[in-house]
């Protein structure tokens, strides 16, 4: 009895876990009808320990930015970019872009008053855009395009 209580437990862990596996995502940055950038899609998902390869086409000049990660890619009109990284961590994180030209030429999440970027749904929906003052002849624009979500194994 005990044999086969052992049997069906190794089966149902063994069915019930996956390896990591590599995800290619095909990303578009761009200016909607309404002159706001938008990424599609709009959520990137992936379960933790995935190697995720972004190949990332964009209409703007600028950097795309995962909030948590702390990771960034330039990308811009003239060349599409390939962005890997390991999806190590589980929630929920905002994906930024930064227009480049801007006086604000680095990014510190203590300017946009975010906490932490893990967490449910509900949490920041509400984003569309931050505005962030720049200490020269104007202002840096971060726009929010969307959330990387990453589950658990």
């Amino acid at each position: 009895m005990v044999c086969v209580f052992a049997t069906l437990l190794y089966v149902a862990v063994a069915c019930g876990s996956t390896k990591p596996e590599t995800q290619e995502i095909e990303v578009r940055i761009q200016l909607s009808s309404v002159g706001v950038i938008v990424m599609d899609p709009d959520l990137i998902e992936a379960k933790q320990d995935d190697t995720l390869v972004l190949s990332i086409v964009s209409e703007k000049e600028g950097m795309m930015h995962i909030h948590g990660y702390d990771l960034g890619i330039m990308v811009s009109p003239e060349n599409a970019a390939v962005f890997e990284f390991d999806a190590a961590t589980t929630g929920r994180f905002e994906v930024m872009f930064h227009a480049v030209g801007s006086n604000d030429s680095s990014h510190s999440h203590d300017a946009h008053g975010h906490a932490s970027h893990k967490g449910s749904s509900d949490e920041a929906d509400n984003h569309t855009s931050h505005e962030t003052s720049s200490s020269g002849e104007g202002q840096s624009i971060d726009q929010f395009l969307g959330y990387l979500q990453v589950m658990p194994r």
